[in-house]
């Protein structure tokens, strides 16, 4: 056995279960081999060749937690400068490559977006670049602090992983503007 233990061997006859727990930070390809002539059924009979069971492993992606986009307004009318950085994501395998995104957001492009209240998350999928624009007039209405947040991921193309994007909005009470 490489990669990992065997447990729990159990069964009779021609059938027989066993327990493979993945050892702790392995990667690649686990196997598990058995030696001619190094098992005997309840009959006698015992395994002529040798055979091994070769088990491919894929370790989760990792996906650090983005730094919080945070907007403060003020009683004026404000204008709000776009918010960018990059996604931190990495992988134990070897070769893999990662795919960046926003939970049920799909697009053929190099980019997803998803707009929400106060403003719209774009993720380029090979890099993890972002940019979050603020919706000034959104945040501007807001008398009361208010947040949201955006569900980004990470995927080797096996497994994805997902980390929240925070907006954080600390609201004033905005000066009435008159019209004419």
């Amino acid at each position: 056995v490489s990669g990992g233990t065997l447990s729990a061997l159990s069964g009779s006859g021609s059938n027989y279960t066993a327990t493979f727990t993945v050892a702790a930070g392995a990667a690649g390809t686990a196997a598990i081999s058995v030696l001619g002539s190094a098992l005997t059924d309840a009959a006698g009979n015992g395994n002529s060749a040798s055979s091994t069971l070769s088990i491919s492993m894929n370790s989760a992606p990792t996906l650090a937690t983005p730094s919080t986009a945070a907007f403060t307004d003020t009683v004026a009318s404000d204008t709000f400068a776009s918010v960018t950085g990059t996604l931190s994501g990495a992988d134990a395998d070897a070769g893999d490559t990662l795919t960046y995104g926003i939970l049920s957001v799909t697009g053929a492009g190099a980019t997803v977006s998803s707009t929400g209240t106060y403003g719209t998350l774009t993720v380029t999928k090979a890099s993890g670049a972002y940019s979050f624009a603020p919706n000034n007039s959104a945040i501007n209405a807001r008398s009361a602090n208010a947040s949201e947040t955006y569900t980004v991921t990470v995927t080797d193309g096996i497994q994805t992983t997902n980390a929240t994007f925070t907006v954080s909005i600390t609201a004033a009470n905005d000066a009435p503007a008159m019209t004419t």
